[in-house]
Formats: C-alpha cells, structure tokens, sequence
C-alpha cells in the first residue's frame, strides 16, 4: 500500500504501511482524518492549552503514520522500549519533548514525528471497547500524538491526566466527524 497524505490549515498526516486492510486500503480512515487534524490544530493553537506552540503560518507541521502487523510492532518495541511483547501504538518525537514549546518554529516543514500503529492490537481492542477499527485506531493516533507534545503516563497523576485529554480530544473529533461515540 503506499502512502497517503491529508492535511488542515498547516497540519499534515502521511499514512500508510504494509498491513493489507480493506478498510485500511479503501481509505475508510479518511473520514476522521480531516476531523482529527481540525480538532489537534485548533487545541495546539490555544495559548491557554498545555499543548501549545508557535509556528510561523507557512509551516508546514508533517506527522507519519505507519500501520504495521504483530511481529513489527514487537521488533520496535523490543528495540527501543526493551520490552519484548506486542503493543498496540508507539510514538517517535522527531522534536525535544517539551523543549519545542519555547521556540518559534519557522521552518518550510517541521518533521514532528512519527507514529506507528499495529492493526491486528487496534482490531482486538476495537471488539473489546466496543469500537469500529477506524474509532480505535484514531483513540491510538490522538494517545501518540499526545506523547508527541511531550505529555506521558509514568505516574498516576500523568495517566489522568494523559487519558483525560485522550478522552476528550477522541469525543471533539468523533463528533466534528458527525460520527456517534
């Protein structure tokens, strides 16, 4: 499958991978893709968000979304996690966590990260939360890019707050994309 390419304002998502979905290759995850970068562009751009940053207009802020089997996710995790086991999403910042915020980005593109999403661990957590793949994989893109802004779940306190702002990006977008929770 090659890669496609959305974008909002100066938001862009590449995305594609190896992985041989139908609903991946039809492209069914396009519908909250426009949604989702609306929904992240506006939070990022609201001084008062703990998520906020400046960047001249003209940059372009690009994040690369890699679908990927069982046995890839495990070799990456395993590599630069340690932890020898499947997961279901891993974020790679491209930007110094947190450091990024104090600057004035006015490069034509900004690499900000890269994200990588295993379907068959989206699929099963999907059925378990009662979700479509496409609602899952999107909980999973809004949980690395939150880890892309720097913000993470080592403690109680960072967990609620982590999965609070998770919670409540998914519902902001779902709903922007008409689509019911």
């Amino acid at each position: 499958m090659g890669f496609q390419r959305d974008s909002y304002q100066n938001w862009c998502l590449t995305w594609g991978g190896s992985v041989r979905r139908p609903a991946v290759r039809r492209g069914i995850l396009r519908r909250y893709w426009q949604s989702a970068l609306a929904v992240l562009a506006k939070t990022s751009a609201r001084p008062n968000a703990g998520t906020y940053f400046k960047h001249a207009r003209a940059t372009l802020i690009e994040i690369q979304l890699t679908f990927c089997g069982p046995q890839k996710i495990r070799t990456l995790n395993h590599k630069f996690r340690g932890e020898d086991r499947v997961t279901d999403v891993l974020s790679f910042p491209l930007q110094a966590p947190l450091a990024w915020r104090k600057k004035v980005y006015t490069l034509p593109i900004l690499p900000w990260g890269d994200v990588v999403i295993c379907l068959a661990q989206a699929a099963q957590q999907a059925r378990e939360h009662q979700r479509t793949l496409e609602q899952e994989v999107l909980y999973l893109f809004i949980h690395s890019w939150l880890h892309l802004y720097g913000l993470d779940h080592q403690t109680p306190a960072q967990t609620k707050k982590m999965f609070w702002q998770q919670d409540q990006l998914y519902a902001r977008i779902l709903k922007a994309a008409g689509s019911p929770e």
